[in-house]
């Protein structure tokens, strides 16, 4: 199939803190594409052949690089689509709009100041709705997204009369997916019966307006359109993206081998875990009882464990500002591939009998290596509060891994474990996250091969071997027995 729309998820930093955000928006990540390499990537989507791009968050406009990312887009001739909260637009910026966006899409999840800003924080209804107006004056065409739980839905009616009232030109409709802060603040998917219920609403819409509508429970990830993340990731969906990091076609950037893929697709499957039911202006989104095709893949290769670990720890950048743990910043064991690889990158490595490897960040005492000191810190750490170090993009396992790792208790056994010391695994503790977040990672170490965790827990068990820690065992709790496995 070849590629017509692209759904670009240009940044993860945010201004609101939404209760049904799925993906946890908060801080910019510190992997994603610089103004150049954006630039870089829309002439990759050019040469595609794709003519559309819908620019997605975290919230667009918190980059203040976004206009000039939309200006050249148009210049290259694309459609461009945009999905913010609106809270960060003003006149002068829509005036700007105008003559380069073909939709803008303001989300809102109430019909009244009180309801929407219960979920998307103080004063975000009124700051959207100021929006919605100058966009209706300026003749700008508008959408409006809603997310619908089961504690909002009833209010669903009342926000097609306002979205209608706004001149909004198309009604997104969205079940809530618990993920993220959805996961934590009590909302609930959509009962059977407030689900029919809503489907008649929008159907008697549809009548009102003679809107034909479709409903579809098959799988779109066929190639035609794509989700494209802040780290230049491509995906055939967003869900696989959300699911599933390390089910990606390649980077935008790196080569064209993602293009090759997508001509390689075959059909999709003939259900979604999705379905939708649409038409002329108006869409509900709802979720099914099947699961989605490509949740549960083998993770062959490190570079798939690596991304399968960074989408475990939603918002975990947080929590890392001016944290003081020193756990995570040193002591970095590495498999082999991974002291090739940065010792080519100029890092300097500690190899033991060419079987056991660190980054060498220790000390020399009397001509010889101290490996014997519990925090001997990372050379490879930068100064800033965010602690996002120099080899970040080749960064080993370990550091994937971190707060999860690998322990032996004094009886012999090793054990995948949780790090207390953390201040993201106190956090979701004080939230009674620790359950979904075991259940995740069992699911992740699970998919693993055979024969890869085998060669992690080889090369543990070496580190393991050589290690002393002078002042006790470290803090954590258990998750799971890390077994050898035959292969």
């Amino acid at each position: 199939m070849k590629p017509k729309e692209i759904h670009w998820e240009i940044t993860s930093g945010c201004n609101l803190r939404c209760q049904t955000c799925l993906v946890t928006a908060e801080q910019a990540k510190p992997d994603e594409l610089t103004t150049v390499q954006s630039y870089q990537a829309l002439a990759k989507i050019l040469e595609a052949g794709i003519t559309k791009v819908c620019f997605t968050g975290g919230e667009p406009f918190n980059r203040t690089d976004f206009i000039g990312l939309i200006q050249k887009a148009a210049e290259l001739n694309l459609d461009v689509e945009i999905i913010t909260n609106g809270t960060l637009i003003s006149d002068d910026i829509l005036q700007r709009l105008k003559p380069l966006v073909k939709k803008l899409g303001i989300s809102l999840d109430g019909p009244t100041k009180q309801t929407n800003d219960a979920i998307r924080g103080n004063g975000s209804f009124n700051k959207a709705l100021e929006t919605l107006k100058l966009c209706q004056e300026l003749g700008i065409p508008v959408q409006l997204y809603v997310t619908v739980s089961q504690q909002t839905a009833n209010c669903v009616p009342k926000i097609i009369k306002l979205a209608k009232k706004l001149g909004c030109k198309e009604i997104h409709f969205n079940e809530i997916t618990l993920r993220g802060r959805a996961a934590k603040n009590g909302f609930e998917q959509l009962s059977p019966e407030k689900k029919a219920w809503l489907k008649e609403i929008i159907y008697q819409q549809a009548g009102l307006f003679s809107i034909n509508l479709q409903e579809d429970e098959t799988c779109w990830a066929n190639g035609t359109s794509l989700y494209l993340n802040s780290a230049g990731f491509i995906y055939l969906c967003s869900e696989i993206a959300l699911v599933n990091p390390a089910e990606h076609l390649g980077n935008i950037l790196a080569n064209e081998n993602w293009l090759n893929q997508i001509a390689e697709i075959p059909e999709p499957p003939a259900e979604c875990c999705f379905g939708i039911l649409y038409g002329e202006g108006l869409s509900f989104i709802y979720q099914t009882d099947k699961p989605c095709w490509a949740n549960n893949p083998t993770i062959n290769t490190l570079e798939e464990l690596y991304s399968a670990f960074d989408g475990l720890y939603n918002g975990i950048e947080e929590s890392c500002n001016g944290c003081t743990d020193p756990d995570c910043l040193g002591y970095i064991w590495l498999l082999k591939e991974e002291a090739e690889k940065l010792a080519d990158l100029d890092v300097p490595i500690v190899r033991i009998n060419d079987k056991i490897h660190f980054i060498n960040s220790f000390k020399n005492v009397d001509g010889k290596l101290d490996i014997s000191q519990r925090y001997p810190v990372c050379n490879q750490v930068c100064a800033g509060k965010m602690r996002f170090c120099s080899i970040h993009q080749n960064r080993p396992l370990v550091c994937h891994m971190y707060p999860i790792g690998l322990e032996t208790t004094k009886e012999g056994k090793t054990f995948w474990v949780l790090h207390l010391d953390c201040k993201y695994v106190q956090k979701i503790l004080t939230e009674k996250l620790i359950g979904e977040l075991t259940k995740q990672f069992t699911n992740i170490i699970n998919r693993v091969n055979p024969s890869l965790v085998e060669r992690i827990l080889s090369a543990y068990k070496l580190v393991d071997g050589i290690s002393k820690f002078p002042d006790g065992e470290n803090k954590f709790v258990i998750l799971m027995e890390a077994n050898h496995v035959q292969v």
